[in-house]
């Protein structure tokens, strides 16, 4: 049975008011004698305030509101939400969770449920295509709001997010210096946002500081639940029209994966036909049947940050926006073709 306030006031024999007032250390005087009765009950009974009750007379819901595209695309989200739910619950408070699964109408319709229960903040990992930005500015005005691994440029709010051009550069450049000069990117079934983009970029960048002149990005249907089974249709049919490429950097592992066993199955090798590199060092990696080539994201210090940054902004209300870009790394496996190690 689940215990109420005035279970405890019924076993104490005291009004309600007198065992609200003991248990919010009300300035109103309760004699000393009827305190220790009521916290024994309470106690006894293991009653526990309601979170939600509290947070109406605090304006606090003691709650953090949570959107993530998708926890089925890979463990790249898992990992970012077990760090954020850690973190807040260090700090006491409790998390909503709800997935727009890439899907702007969706993200707003929770957005609007998040507010409804009055959530004291809330990390998103945002959308792109469609979305109203307008919307999110007045947003950031009410809530404290706090975007993670991607944001948009023309909202000026609290991001953590990795050096996504940096960490494409390392990964491309790292092939070049293998001696690859036909070297495709392959593209994610997730919508377009900051992340590829700057991954893209990245990949640009590294190929015409080397002066490399064959670039090709391999497009692939967009399905955000379905990142390994795209990537693989979409690479068997580049390979099967004849194109002749030496290495594969994807936008993330799950692509990656997809492209291995497309790969694989065209009778190719890996890397000695095809070098193949991913994005976001999975765990499954290294327990591939060729361990894959990643750029490695501190993903839990991404979760960590973003609650530490919205709690700032819930208790101290600060006025100047915080950009934290976390640095990538590339953790060197064998599907690249170089000794495995770090660099």
């Amino acid at each position: 049975m689940w215990v109420t306030i005035k279970n405890v006031a019924s076993e104490a024999g005291v009004s309600i008011a007198t065992v609200s007032r003991v248990l919010n250390n009300d300035s109103h005087r309760v004699a000393q004698k009827t305190r220790e009765i009521v916290l024994k009950v309470a106690k006894d009974l293991d009653f526990r305030p309601s979170k939600l009750a509290v947070g109406l007379r605090s304006t606090r819901s003691a709650a953090i509101g949570l959107i993530f595209p998708s926890f089925v695309a890979g463990t790249f989200y898992s990992e970012i939400f077990h760090a954020i739910e850690d973190e807040a619950a260090r700090n006491k408070y409790g998390i909503i969770l709800g997935s727009s699964y890439g899907e702007t109408s969706k993200e707003k319709s929770l957005v609007d449920l998040l507010r409804e229960r009055r959530v004291d903040g809330m990390i998103i990992i945002p959308s792109s295509p469609g979305v109203d930005l307008i919307y999110y500015q007045r947003l950031q005005k009410e809530v404290p709001l706090i975007f993670v691994d991607r944001y948009f440029p023309q909202i000026d709010s609290d991001r953590v997010t990795t050096d996504n051009v940096k960490g494409a550069y390392i990964a491309t450049k790292h092939l070049i210096k293998l001696g690859h000069k036909r070297i495709a990117f392959l593209s994610g079934p997730e919508a377009p946002c900051t992340s590829i983009y700057d991954r893209i970029d990245g990949y640009h960048k590294a190929l015409d500081e080397y002066n490399v002149q064959f670039r090709k990005i391999i497009e692939t249907k967009k399905d955000i639940n379905k990142q390994k089974e795209c990537a693989y249709k979409a690479m068997k049919s580049f390979l099967r029209n004849g194109s002749e490429i030496s290495a594969i950097f994807a936008v993330n592992d799950n692509v990656a994966i997809g492209a291995l066993r497309a790969i694989w199955e065209m009778g190719l090798r890996v890397p000695d036909d095809i070098a193949v590199v991913g994005y976001d060092d999975d765990e499954m990696d290294s327990f591939l049947p060729i361990p894959l080539t990643s750029i490695a994201q501190q993903k839990a210090t991404m979760g960590r940050l973003a609650v530490t940054l919205l709690l700032e902004r819930i208790y101290r209300g600060r006025i100047t926006s915080r950009h934290i870009c976390l640095k990538p790394q590339l953790v060197i496996r064998s599907s690249c073709g170089a000794r495995p190690s770090l660099s």
